[in-house]
Formats: C-alpha cells, structure tokens, sequence
C-alpha cells in the first residue's frame, strides 16, 4: 500500500473527504478505490468462479486447461509468476497461454495453473505443496493490481485489439512505466529496486483492451470447436458507446487512461462497497 493508502503518510485525514459533518470518512485513495473494484475483486469473484465451475463441468476434459486459460486474466499475478518460474521470467510464452486452440495437447514444460491451488495460505500451510502454492495463491487472490498496468508493454504503433485475451507482454523487472515525465527515481530505487519510468502508453485503452478483448473458441457438449468466434467484449462495447464520454470525460479513445477509471470508480452511485473485499473464494 504504502502511500497510496489513506492514512499511509502519517496524516490521519489525507485522500479522504467527510460525507458530511461529523460524518464518516470515505477513502479517495489509489488503493482504497482498488481494493474494492473489479480490478482488485477479480480473483475473487463469486460471480466468475461460478462460471469457471459451469465450463469446467460442461467441458470436463478441458478442466485444466480452462483454468488456467481464465485466471491467466482473473489471477493474473499468480498464474504469471507460477509460468515464469517454471520457464524462466523472460520466457515470452507466459505471455500467451497458448491454450487458445484446445484441438491441441495442453504443454507438457509446465504445469498449468488452477483454482485449487488459490486456497492456499502460508500461515495455514501444512503440505510441501501448500508451502509451495502459498505465494502464488496470495499473489492471484489480489486479482489485476496497479501493478500489472505499469509493467505492461504496449507499443504506440501496435494495431488496437492485436493483443488480447490477457496475452499482454511484460517490461523489464526491474523498471515500471507511468504516465508522469521525469519521476524522481531514488526512493523507489532505495526501497524496491526498481526505476519508474516514463510511457505515454500506459494511458491508453489498449492497456484496458489486453484481457477486456476476449478472443475464444466455442466448443459443443462434445468438446468439438465451432469456428472462432469473439463475444462481445467489453472493450468493444465501450468503444462505440457514450460511455466513453461519460462523467466528463473527453478523452479521445487512444489516451483515455487512468484520470477517468479512477473518477468514475469515485463517483459511480452503484460502487461496490468496501465489505466486499472480506469475500471469499
């Protein structure tokens, strides 16, 4: 959390605003915003893991490979960090499931990433499995963290759409990218090891666009696939909707990036409430 958490700086009333005298306080912070949105709900979900166990038990041969094709978005930290330690952080690979085309074998050089494994709790670890689980559980139950955007690599020349289904590249570890020139760099080189840099892209849609554009294959009861086919995503709903212009918002579809996610997030009158984060798988 650190200083993006309400309270975090010492000051017991900063990023927050009172409801009305002698009301309560509502956090304004990043985290506080996050930690009850989707974003910060996706790994928990009651609503997608319930639709996770229909695919499961509808395409029960596919178990698996469902999985870890879902979470590779919903979970994104943990199933990521579960690939690159099996293949290597570089290894690219982890970047596109490449279960996408469930006419093939799933990979034998890893081992694909599934639900189970998101109960795992290192203070309740027992098993050398659970041991092992632990880390990547806690990191898939924090679904997609602001994180995950400021390592993402997006190329400004790259066609919109072209990377989608979670299938978004990683910078390098050592470096995240955000929208503000020249960021002073020492605090967070001394504290994380890691240098902010600046990247216009990081406040474009296409960072929404690489899992809100799903691109999967329909298959029968019989596990057979129908042509390919893409739902209707919600990227591409928003894209050709008023939404886009909602709240104030007037940024054109290329640069629209976090100063409207974030004010609608504060000012949408159906907000999920704060409670929501205590869920439970």
């Amino acid at each position: 959390m650190g200083y993006y958490a309400a309270g975090a700086t010492g000051l017991r009333f900063d990023m927050t605003v009172q409801t009305k005298p002698g009301g309560l306080l509502v956090s304004l912070a990043p985290y506080g915003e996050w930690r009850a949105s989707p974003m910060g709900l996706a790994g928990r979900d009651p609503i997608f893991f319930s639709q996770l166990e229909t695919e499961r038990m509808v395409h029960a041969p596919q178990d698996k490979v469902i999985q870890d094709l879902c979470l590779h978005c919903h979970s994104v930290m943990g199933q990521r960090q579960f690939c690159m330690d099996q293949l290597g952080k570089d290894s690219q690979r982890c970047s596109n499931t490449g279960l996408l085309d469930f006419t093939t074998p799933p990979p034998q050089d890893r081992q694909l990433f599934v639900r189970d494994m998101l109960h795992a709790v290192s203070y309740k670890a027992v098993t050398s499995e659970q041991q092992r689980n632990a880390p990547y559980a806690a990191l898939a139950r924090d679904g997609v963290s602001c994180t995950v955007y400021h390592y993402m690599q997006i190329a400004p020349k790259q066609p919109f759409g072209d990377t989608s289904t979670g299938g978004f590249r990683l910078n390098k570890p050592d470096e995240v990218y955000g929208p503000f020139k020249d960021p002073k760099v020492v605090a967070m080189e001394q504290t994380l090891g890691i240098t902010p840099k600046h990247d216009a892209s990081i406040t474009s849609s296409k960072i929404c666009g690489s899992c809100h554009i799903a691109v999967l294959p329909v298959l029968d009861t019989k596990d057979a696939p129908s042509p390919w086919t893409q739902p209707g995503t919600p990227t591409r709903a928003w894209r050709w909707s008023r939404a886009r212009m909602w709240n104030g918002c007037s940024a054109p579809f290329a640069t629209i990036g976090q100063s409207c996610v974030v004010a609608s997030i504060a000012t949408c009158p159906r907000r999920i409430p704060a409670s929501r984060t205590n869920s439970r798988l």
